[in-house]
């Protein structure tokens, strides 16, 4: 049986992606809102630039801490 991720285009990877990065980041607290249609790599990128810097934070917290 195929990967169904195969089928798809490579836009529709990216949206994939993205929803469930933006999910990972709703559940952390994150709020999202609905402005304009964003191109999916542009948001990609800012989504990952989004975890980097909190999993940074949290790293740094840790090391405040310990």
């Amino acid at each position: 049986m195929a990967d169904q991720n195969e089928e798809l285009s490579e836009r529709e990877k990216l949206e994939q992606e993205n929803f469930l990065l933006k999910s990972k980041i709703t559940i952390k607290g994150g709020e999202f809102q609905k402005f304009s249609d964003i191109d999916p790599e542009l948001e990609n990128q800012f989504l990952k630039n989004i975890m980097a810097f909190e999993e940074a934070e949290i790293k740094r917290r840790k090391m405040e801490g310990a």
